[in-house]
């Protein structure tokens, strides 16, 4: 039995709480306890007191996206759940819990044979190599592309002009400066044409609706490699989306840009991406903060993929799809990053 209150009657990060319980359950674990917890939404400031533990919660989104009970946070009054992981170098790794949103829910609709999502999974001839699709162009996304652009068989862009890259929540020094220096060099649409993807579609008898995004492209089969833009760039976080698990799905090789540290972060909750193939000169860029020398090289990957196609033939390659597969139908390494931070942070002795 955990006590658990929270700010909002239909807090979707009460969520958490079923995933610890099923992790419990599962592995034999006692989790009762007479410690009390709140959960504070984080555009209140909302902070009752008689509660041991209090938690700022944004409904499982990344970790810009934070209102003004951020303040808690700042003063030691409360720790963090989110969607994001947090690599162990962020400052707030030792006080943020992650619920991996985008993750469960893309592993419910693209495994579950009664939604159809799954079911647009199929085989198709892979006549492409690399190919980019990108999201809302922000500044910093628009840099991306166009550094990585030569080196694609491909690019799917819908954005008729590009937005400014908005900061919120913890960055860094190295992500603002990055953020400003996209923002100066492209001409920046004050109100721009919402992205197709933004557009949702109703199915079935109108139980539900998705966003087009969450659809996979004909490009996710056709192709052996997607690159895109991961949700968030700040470093020392990733975010995973359904970006990338519709490549994981597919059995589609995926290099996305992110924040520093983020495909360590991914690799220890068991997926993988086809750099790892590259040479050690090039690869070796996810440790780099500053994001013009990260993307740099990057690039330099996608150029030596694009120039080694056979890479793709390699028994290693098959090895990385089907691992990044067969972790995906089981997300015991994303589930155990979530729930034992909690466990041993706020239910040891």
């Amino acid at each position: 039995m955990i006590d658990v209150d929270c700010t909002l009657r239909d807090c979707w990060s009460l969520q958490f709480f079923d995933v610890l319980l099923s992790y419990a359950k599962a592995n034999n674990i006692n989790i009762s306890t007479d410690k009390k917890f709140y959960l504070i939404d984080h555009i209140t400031e909302d902070c009752p007191s008689d509660y041991d533990h209090y938690l700022v919660e944004n409904a499982s989104e990344p970790i810009n996206v934070l209102g003004s009970a951020k303040r808690f946070v700042d003063e030691q009054k409360a720790d963090l759940l989110i969607g994001s992981y947090l690599h162990k170098k962020h400052f707030l790794f030792d006080r943020t819990i992650s619920l991996p949103r985008d993750t469960i829910l893309c592993n419910l609709w693209y495994t579950n044979p009664f939604y159809f999502t799954s079911l647009l999974f199929k085989k198709h001839d892979r006549d492409k190599n690399l190919c980019f699709i990108n999201g809302v162009k922000r500044s910093v996304r628009h840099y991306f592309l166009d550094q990585v652009k030569p080196y694609m068989d491909l690019v799917i862009d819908n954005n008729l002009s590009t937005v400014r890259t908005r900061l919120g929540g913890y960055y860094s020094a190295a992500d603002s400066s990055f953020a400003n220096y996209c923002n100066d060099l492209y001409e920046i649409d004050s109100s721009p044409n919402r992205h197709l993807s933004m557009n949702k579609i109703n199915f079935g008898l109108k139980f539900g609706e998705t966003r087009l995004s969450y659809l996979p492209l004909p490009e996710y089969f056709t192709s052996r490699c997607i690159v895109y833009p991961e949700t968030t760039f700040y470093n020392w976080e990733i975010y995973p989306t359904e970006k990338t698990w519709k490549c994981v799905k597919a059995k589609t090789h995926w290099i996305f840009f992110s924040g520093a540290g983020s495909y360590e972060i991914m690799r220890e909750i068991g997926f993988r991406s086809i750099v790892e193939l590259c040479p050690d000169s090039i690869n070796n860029f996810d440790m780099i903060e500053d994001h013009v020398l990260r993307i740099e090289k990057i690039s330099k990957c996608c150029e030596y993929i694009s120039n080694n196609t056979n890479i793709f033939d390699s028994s290693e390659s098959y090895d990385i799809l089907q691992s990044n597969y067969e972790n995906f139908h089981n997300l015991e390494l994303s589930i155990e990053r979530s729930v034992k931070p909690f466990i041993e942070r706020y239910l040891g002795e």
